[in-house]
C-alpha cells in the first residue's frame, strides 16, 4: 500500500486554461445527485458531437491508457474520468500536446457518475487498478458495489465490454464473485496479463514481479430477445 501512496507523488505541467475548457468537464457530486439534468449526458453525440462508438476509463490516472488507445484507434471516442485533479491535469496537458480529438476527461466521483451514462450508450468499461478495498470500515471507498455493477450493465450495449484489472488476489476472487452472482454480465476472458495497453500500475507491480489478474465480460442481450 505504501508503494500505492508514493504514485501520487509526481510533478505535473498544468495545462493553458483553453486547453483544460477543451478536455476537462467538471461533474461535482452535488450536481450530480441533485441537478443531473443540467450536465450533459455521458454519450458520444453529447460529449464529441458525433457517433462514434464510446468507451470509458474508470479511475482513468493520469490517462496514458486511454490517451495511447485514443492514438491507435481514432474511430472510438474515449472518456477518463477521475477524481484526481492533479493527474487529470497531466493527462489532458498531453491529450492537448496530441491535440487528440476523440479524448476526454471528467473530474467526478465515480459512485454518482454512471447515473449520467445513458442506457446502451457505451461500448467497453475499462476499470483499472481501482483502490483495493478489502476492510469492513473503507467499504465506502470501494466503487464495485452491486449498484455500481448495475449501472454498468445498463450503461453497456449488448455485446459490449467490462473490463477489469487489479493487482490483489483477494480483491480479485471477491469482485468476480460479486459480478457473478448478479447474473447480467458473461464472463469472456480470464489471464494473468493484460491485453490492450500498459498502464502505469502495471509497469510498477510487474517491476516488483507481481502478477496482474484480468477480466473481461460481455453484456448478453436480455433473455428472449436476440442480438
Amino acid at each position: 500500500m505504501a508503494r500505492r501512496r508514493k504514485l501520487n507523488r509526481f510533478k505535473v505541467n498544468i495545462p493553458e486554461p483553453q486547453i483544460l475548457e477543451r478536455y476537462l468537464l467538471y461533474y461535482s457530486p452535488k450536481l450530480v445527485y441533485h441537478q443531473p439534468e443540467i450536465l450533459k449526458p455521458i454519450s458520444s453525440p453529447e460529449i464529441f458531437g458525433n457517433q462514434h462508438p464510446l468507451i470509458l476509463d474508470l479511475g482513468c490516472g493520469r490517462g496514458e491508457f486511454i490517451i495511447a488507445q485514443a492514438q491507435q484507434f481514432p474511430e472510438y471516442n474515449y472518456v477518463g474520468i477521475d477524481t484526481h485533479l492533479k493527474g487529470l491535469h497531466d493527462a489532458v496537458y498531453l491529450t492537448g500536446q496530441l491535440q487528440l480529438v476523440n479524448v476526454k476527461f471528467i473530474f467526478s466521483d465515480l459512485r454518482w457518475l454512471m447515473t449520467k451514462a445513458p442506457e446502451a450508450s457505451v461500448k467497453e468499461i475499462f476499470c483499472l487498478f481501482p483502490p483495493p478495498v478489502m476492510k469492513a470500515k473503507y467499504i465506502k471507498k470501494d466503487i464495485l458495489t452491486p449498484r455500481f455493477i448495475e449501472q454498468i450493465y445498463q450503461a453497456l450495449e449488448v455485446g459490449g465490454k467490462f473490463h477489469f484489472v487489479t493487482d490483489i488476489k483477494e480483491f480479485f476472487q471477491a469482485k468476480l464473485a460479486l459480478i457473478e452472482s448478479l447474473g447480467l454480465l458473461s464472463r469472456t476472458a480470464l489471464a494473468e496479463s493484460f491485453e490492450g495497453g500498459i498502464t502505469r500500475y502495471q509497469r510498477i507491480w510487474e517491476n516488483h514481479h507481481l502478477i496482474t489478474l484480468r477480466v473481461e465480460y460481455t453484456k448478453n442481450p436480455p433473455v428472449g430477445e436476440t442480438p
